[in-house]
């Protein structure tokens, strides 16, 4: 029996609740501290007790037969005493509850002597929790060990209808509860129940599924086979029920497949061909099949091995429902279709991607997605068929032009099932610039020949006798936008006319297109078994099959037929890439145009100024300009001239915005992805709280976004006035002098879109971190990348008013001066500036007081400080409809408004002194970037404040005193009284400035 106490843990016994157990090293009766679990106590014999039956109430204990004790008698515990219930309770199996509700029948006072309690009691110094007698003692409860005795338990996983798809043994206690295996719950997909009970002996029990959906997702392939190669790609609709394969071409082209119930789904290693014949039984991990879910537009995707998709594993009884939509992988140049984890059948939530390590799928960001890579898959249509039920023919096919021409016979025959359409032609012979029709369609029981007619929609016209000098049709060739001379691709523009380049096309787009140069007078040459084959000539053509690439309007591929090796631009040479990551690949993109054509294309490349302003590189927001521009550009597009090209070219240039220096900018990531991601665009900024520059959501910081261009004797620098910083690393970091900054240039990627580079550093600036458009901010680095990548930049010029400050003869240039200031707006000014205001102290009178922020509030008056002649911009702040700068509290500075003031005071230098003074005002007119102390401020505590007052009585003019309105006028027109504008005012003599009359 075990003994286990009663009594609740609480109140100062919380060590006190437990097993009683005999500790033998310190030949005491202890308890253990705590609940016990099962396991512990029984493979601890200390924990068991019995007591003998020749002595009756002597208490002996099983792993040692050292009498522990005499004279113990059970007493009853009484319902009164129910407050200090609780315990474990031992079941019937072996098993423990804990907390159990034990009721008075087994639980008892245990007692020694006949008066004195067993109890949990740290008594004589022998450890915490002995066993001791003390006269108020816990009650225990009793319970029997018993030999629990097993049996196997073999359940069955059946079908309603009593097919068997598993089994699973499983020892279990005898005569306990059926305990159904995890692999054989129902989950969301099906509902479970048993047949059977557990007894004495080894014993079956049924579980039975039903299905939770109205779809039939059982698999029985029975006698049916694969009715033809699966070659062509499911790109319009799915078909509920119709079974598919599944691939993706990272690296090369291979399938998901199922791994087995709760293994995560991988991409095969290696390419899988589901060929005409294949019994479907063997490539069961490969076929998926979709079912409607009935919640939106959702779907569950299941395995012909019987499990379903259920987040990125395979489950018996699970399913994640799934949107799957057409979608087009623009890397590899495929239409297909994207998936998305879904809730509610609306919501496009997790995608999934083939990027997970070790061939694992993986999720990848969410959202719907129009055009992507790893996450764009083929749908393969798997059609099977019951031979048995039909018969079938052995069939030749010969393939004509649309002119009647034999083009091909196959060598191999292909079956047809009699009644069935026709098989279509293998993979070798399907690309994206024929379309076949086939006569019979249908396959018939006696005649045995298909007569299949080519349909070519190529983006050139083929050449009957491609080296005919005068009737061949004679193209320029581009790759990857570079225009082809034999052997090499290059960036100067073509001569129009210099037979170097041009090419023309032979052959047919089923059997393989040549190519011919005009110059060496023969066919473009390569090999296919060695990567980088760079072009060679021959006499004999070579045949390429052509494939669609969508980098370019009407560009192809061209490759080795039944091989990797793709024409490619490697290092300026025309060569090949031996890689199925060529297809597509923007390097193997090539384009063919007539000269018209590529006068067309000049032009049009010149349409994206029409669309994009006010961008280093693009044209300024002027409608008369562009209006003028474009009316021009759309005359020239439907019959393009050289002459006209380079004049509209020139026009615009002129006309668009450059870079200079001393001018503000922000910088802004030309990522498209942020803006379709997030709906937001990301800009450059200094991060005051790492020291250095970073790229975030614009606007977040306005006044740490913008950046000035500056020199620093060597080149080009970027400096940020918030931050008082250059950029002297591609990772950010900064410095605090210009001397130490990196110099950068820039080149154009794309019309109004620059790699910027520093000059230490080979790779332009990159947003590290962009996640594909989901990062919200990151770090900067250095990463190749072209037009609309997060390599790419806008440079947005920014109006910054400017502060500029005065220029007194009696203060040393780089030394401080200060001038009075307001301004139209809100705004911030940069660490290198201070900011003042004047308050009324009652018991000193006038007191200068910082604005530590730098921060200024439109239409109020302030004083500033920095060194002589220094430009302060004034930096844009975060302003919402609820927002502004706080006005200074006490301030008793007012902005000027223009107008004529007396008896105030106006901060100023008189000429030849280094500090400045207030000087009082006798109709002095106060310009509106100007601030004053309005009559009736108080004169007592000027005296303190910078040169104190002025000696001066009054001040009526801006002349002897300088308080830095002189810069207003200095570009002012000048009149006599008569009206008549002069180039220089004369001393002594009386003009008209501003309005103002002024004697000089």
């Amino acid at each position: 029996m075990i003994f286990n106490t009663a009594y609740t843990p609480g109140t100062g016994y919380t060590n006190r609740w437990g097993a009683i157990y005999y500790n033998s090293t310190k030949s005491a009766i202890n308890t253990y501290g705590g609940a016990v679990p099962e396991n512990f106590i029984t493979e601890n014999q200390n924990y068991l007790f019995q007591l003998a039956l020749n002595e009756p109430n002597v208490l002996y204990c099983t792993g040692n037969t050292k009498l522990i004790g005499s004279n113990f008698t059970f007493t009853p515990w009484e319902e009164a005493t129910s407050g200090k219930g609780g315990a474990q309770s031992r079941n019937d199996d072996g098993t423990f509850t804990a907390n159990a509700d034990i009721s008075a029948a087994n639980k008892v006072w245990l007692i020694h002597n006949g008066s004195q309690y067993w109890n949990g009691n740290n008594w004589s110094n022998v450890g915490d929790n002995c066993f001791a007698t003390w006269t108020d003692g816990h009650p225990y409860a009793i319970y029997t060990v018993k030999e629990v005795v097993t049996v196997t338990v073999t359940y069955k996983y059946c079908e309603e209808d009593g097919f068997e798809l598993w089994e699973e043994d499983v020892e279990q206690a005898a005569n306990s509860p059926v305990n159904v295996p995890a692999s054989m719950q129902g989950g969301n997909m099906y509902s479970i129940s048993t047949e059977g009970t557990i007894g004495t002996e080894d014993c079956e029990i049924y579980v039975k599924r039903t299905p939770n959906f109205t779809f039939d997702a059982s698999v029985n392939f029975g006698n049916l086979k694969v009715k033809n190669d699966a070659t062509t790609t499911e790109t319009s609709a799915i078909t509920e029920g119709q079974w598919y394969m599944l691939t993706q071409v990272r690296g090369s082209e291979t399938p998901v497949y199922d791994t087995g119930s709760g293994n995560t789904l991988k991409r095969n290693p290696s390419a899988v061909s589901i060929t005409q014949g294949t019994d479907p039984d063997t490539i069961t991990q490969y076929l998926v099949r979709f079912f409607n879910t009935g919640t939106g537009d959702a779907k569950y995707i299941q395995f012909a091995t019987g499990n379903f998709w259920n987040d990125m594993k395979s489950s018996a009884s699970n399913a994640t429902m799934f949107l799957v939509y057409p979608a087009r992988n623009t890397s590899a140049n495929y239409d297909g279709w994207a998936m998305n984890k879904t809730t509610d059948g609306t919501t496009y939530g997790d995608i999934v991607d083939n990027n997970g390590a070790g061939n694992t799928l993986a999720y990848w960001e969410k959202g719907q997605v129009s055009t992507g890579g790893n996450n764009v898959w083929k749908l393969y249509p798997v059609e099977l068929i019951d031979p048995s039920a039909t018969s079938t023919v052995e069939l030749d096919y010969v393939i004509f032009d649309e002119s009647g021409h034999q083009l091909a016979r196959l060598a191999n025959k292909l079956t047809g099932y009699v009644g069935e359409k026709v098989p279509e032609l293998p993979a070798a012979y399907q690309n994206d610039f024929v379309t076949y029709t086939y006569s019979p369609s249908v396959v018939p029981p006696n005649n045995r020949i298909v007569g299949v007619t080519a349909h070519y929609n190529l983006p050139f016209e083929l050449s009957e006798d491609p080296t005919s000098y005068d009737n061949a049709k004679w193209y320029l060739l581009t790759l990857r936008e570079k225009f082809c001379t034999p052997y090499n691709a290059e960036d100067d523009e073509p001569i129009l006319g210099h037979i170097g380049y041009y090419f023309s096309f032979g052959g047919n787009p089923v059997t393989g297109i040549s190519v011919y140069s005009k110059f060496e007078e023969k066919y473009l040459e390569v090999g296919s078994s060695t990567d980088n084959y760079q072009a060679d000539y021959s006499s004999e053509p070579t045949y390429f099959s052509i494939k669609k690439n969508d980098n370019q309007t009407n560009g192809f591929n061209l490759n080795i037929p039944g091989t990797n090796a793709y024409i490619n631009l490697r290092e300026g040479h025309i060569s090949t890439w031996l890689s199925a990551a060529a297809n597509g690949e923007v390097g193997s993109c090539l384009v063919a145009m007539t000269d018209a054509d590529y006068m067309r294309m000049k032009v049009q490349k010149l349409e994206p100024y029409f669309h994009n302003y006010g961008m280093v590189g693009t044209l300024p927001f002027n409608s008369q300009i562009n209006s003028s521009l474009y009316q021009m550009y759309m005359l020239l597009l439907p019959n393009p001239t050289l002459e006209g090209y380079e004049e509209l070219k020139a026009a615009i240039h002129r006309n668009t915005i450059k870079l200079e220096r001393d001018k503000y900018y922000i910088i802004r990531s030309a990522y498209s992805a942020f803006e379709a991601q997030q709906g937001e665009t990301k800009t450059m900024r200094y991060n005051p709280a790492t020291g250095t520059i970073i790229w975030g959501t614009e606007g977040d910081a306005p006044e740490y976004e913008v950046f000035q261009v500056r020199s620093n004797g060597s080149g080009n620098v970027l400096y940020n006035p918030m931050g008082g910083v250059y950029l002297n690393n591609v990772n950010g970091s900064v410095t605090s002098y210009s001397l130490g900054a990196e110099t950068f240039s820039r080149d154009s990627v794309g019309i109004g879109q620059f790699n910027i580079f520093l000059a230490r550093w080979a790779a332009p600036l990159h947003a590290h971190g962009h996640r594909s458009g989901a990062g919200v901010s990151g770090s900067l680095t250095n990463w190749a990348g072209g037009a609309n990548t997060a390599s790419a930049w806008y440079i947005i010029p920014q109006d910054i008013t400017e502060i500029e400050m005065i220029t007194p003869e009696g203060v040393a240039d780089g030394e401080e001066v200060v001038q009075s200031f307001a301004h139209t707006e809100d705004g911030q000014l940069p660490p290198s500036a201070g900011l003042f205001t004047i308050s009324e102290e009652l018991s000193k009178g006038a007191r200068l007081d910082t604005v530590a922020s730098r921060r200024i509030a439109e239409r109020v008056g302030y004083i500033v400080s920095g060194k002589k002649g220094e430009r302060i911009p004034i930096l844009p702040i975060l302003r919402t409809p609820t927002t502004s700068v706080e006005v200074p509290a006490g301030n008793l500075l007012v902005a000027g408004d223009s107008t004529e003031q007396t008896g105030g005071f106006i901060v100023a230098y008189k000429k030849g002194d280094r500090l400045a003074k207030f000087w009082k005002m006798n109709r002095l007119t106060v310009p509106r970037n100007r601030a004053y102390l309005p009559a009736g401020s108080p004169t007592r505590g000027l005296e303190r404040i910078f040169g104190g007052l002025g000696d001066i009585e009054d001040v009526t003019a801006i002349k002897d005193v300088n308080a830095g309105s002189e810069n207003e006028n200095a570009n002012a027109p000048i009149y006599d009284l008569q009206g008549r504008r002069v180039t220089k005012a004369q001393k002594g003599g009386v003009y008209i400035i501003n309005g103002k009359k002024v004697i000089k």
